[in-house]
């Protein structure tokens, strides 16, 4: 009996058991749960092998008494800035493989549409400004349903946490108005420099346009196929 007693391993049920410990210590990431956890078991079953009769809830205490008086925080604190950066990594890689000849073609052609409809139209202004409107109110809503439908879910990832924030997308909205009223607070100055706040203006609001484009669509579609790659039971929690 002893020598079977050496070789335990955590079983299924202490598995759910270490879980509920994170969740307990306020660990709401599943993806960071699932890393505790296997600190944790693979820490206990090293105390098994040196000490075999030494009871599961007491070899957990001594792991977790490891993690200090500030318990699993710093080590949250710090997987959150690790995964953070690598989540930002693939949100930069994506940013970078989403400018191919075609789009940037209709960047530009759009940079020049824009320009063109502040220079020579005569609701130019109100046009731009009413599609900027339009975008924010979809980016809005886009967020606000994409929030219920995290919340509902019974895990959550921090990949996705991040990637639904739309790394700040949103706090960015108010740039392309500000750019605006700029623009129509100088319509009155001269042909040279509202020739250059419409140039300025033109590919700010472009840029801005691909970036929320990137950040609210493109990316959260591809962050639902890495997320299953990394986690094959993703799925499950949708």
């Amino acid at each position: 009996m002893s020598e079977n007693y050496k070789h335990r391993v955590v079983s299924k049920q202490e598995i759910q058991e270490l879980f509920g410990f994170t969740r307990k210590h306020y660990v709401a990431y599943y993806d960071l749960q699932t890393e505790l956890v296997d600190h944790l078991a693979n820490g206990i079953e090293e105390q098994w092998k040196t000490n075999s009769y030494i009871s599961f809830e007491d070899a957990l205490q001594v792991e977790f008494k490891k993690f200090g008086i500030f318990g699993f925080s710093d080590i949250i604190e710090q997987r959150q800035k690790v995964l953070s950066k690598r989540y930002y990594k693939m949100v930069g890689k994506e940013m970078l493989t989403f400018f191919k000849v075609p789009r940037i073609i209709l960047s530009l052609g759009s940079m020049y549409l824009i320009y063109w409809l502040l220079m020579h139209f005569s609701y130019g202004f109100e046009f731009v400004m009413g599609v900027t409107v339009l975008m924010a109110i979809i980016a809005l809503v886009l967020m606000i349903r994409n929030k219920k439908n995290r919340t509902e879910k019974k895990k959550k990832f921090l990949l996705e946490e991040i990637i639904f924030n739309y790394g700040g997308a949103f706090a960015v909205v108010h740039v392309p108005f500000n750019f605006l009223n700029i623009y129509f607070n100088r319509i009155d100055d001269n042909g040279v420099v509202v020739f250059y706040y419409a140039l300025i203006i033109s590919i700010t609001l472009v840029l801005l346009y691909v970036y929320g484009f990137i950040c609210f669509f493109y990316i959260p579609k591809r962050a639902h196929k890495y997320l299953t790659q990394v986690y094959p039971e993703y799925n499950k929690f949708e």
